[in-house]
């Protein structure tokens, strides 16, 4: 599709492949796309939802999700472009899908244009490539995330239930408007570096109650992160230069704490298995 408007409004199904370059699709039933799906730009509208079982490529400048559910139940690549969703359009990752992000992007809330969007995993999120993905509308993880190359930026709500990796030379961080729970049955593991950089206005904090077992580095920059009574909270090195940790359970820090002007509180115990340098 090049150009103009269609609109579907009964169940279809695409068997051959689809490409929407410009105009704008509409699904007001359900969509399912057997074969490729190809977006490098225009709008794909709602308000039902098109389900892609073949591989989806995002590729091009920008792209649309307008009141309408993308479900990738295949194979995912994102190579390049913003996309923006709206009037409360879910993307979603499904359970036994792949969705690989090398593109530099951002995924946000276009002018706050009608409900509160969501992105959905349950499946395999990668983040690849020396990049960064913006995420500024709420995150559901249920499934996996490995952040192998660059950054994952969540500047959103999140509900994380399922397993986050971030290795040797990549960074999550939790920006600005990172808000939400980390939840019991949750894990964060990996040797790379996780910042926490969020605002204390509004209640904004986040809370860690799963299994945080890194290798790497811990930097506590702004904000408020609390460590629940049912954590484990061990990470490699540990940087408190500004903002709140309140630990209620014990935190080990296997080899050198920084701490520079943040509060650690208890009633958790902190443990220095190297030392403890105050910062200036």
């Amino acid at each position: 599709m090049t150009s103009g408007q269609l609109t579907l409004n009964q169940d279809g199904i695409v068997r051959n492949g689809l490409t929407l370059q410009i105009g704008d699709l509409r699904a007001n039933d359900a969509i399912t796309v057997t074969g490729p799906f190809t977006w490098t730009g225009g709008t794909l509208g709602g308000p039902g939802r098109v389900v892609v079982e073949g591989n989806l490529d995002l590729n091009g400048e920008s792209h649309l999700l307008e009141g309408a559910m993308l479900v990738n139940r295949g194979a995912a690549t994102w190579r390049a472009g913003n996309l923006y969703l709206s009037d409360g359009a879910i993307f979603e990752n499904a359970a036994g899908a792949t969705l690989e992000v090398s593109a530099n992007a951002n995924l946000w809330h276009y002018y706050n244009i009608g409900a509160t969007p969501r992105l959905r995993n349950l499946g395999m999120l990668t983040k690849t490539a020396a990049s960064r993905l913006e995420v500024l509308v709420p995150f559901e993880n249920g499934g996996a995330v490995s952040v192998a190359a660059g950054e994952l930026l969540l500047d959103t709500a999140l509900i994380h239930t399922g397993a986050m990796t971030v290795e040797n030379g990549a960074t999550l961080r939790f920006q600005n408007n990172a808000t939400g729970v980390i939840a019991a049955d949750s894990v964060v593991t990996g040797g790379g570096t996780v910042i926490v950089n969020n605002y204390n206005a509004g209640g904004r904090l986040l809370a860690f109650a799963g299994r945080y077992d890194l290798t790497g580095a811990t930097q506590m920059l702004n904000g408020t992160a609390i460590v629940s009574p049912t954590a484990s909270f061990s990470t490699g090195s540990l940087w408190l230069n500004s903002g709140r940790l309140e630990a209620h359970t014990a935190i080990t820090v296997t080899d050198v704490m920084t701490w520079t002007s943040a509060t650690l509180a208890g009633p958790g115990s902190t443990y220095v298995a190297q030392r403890v340098v105050r910062g200036l």
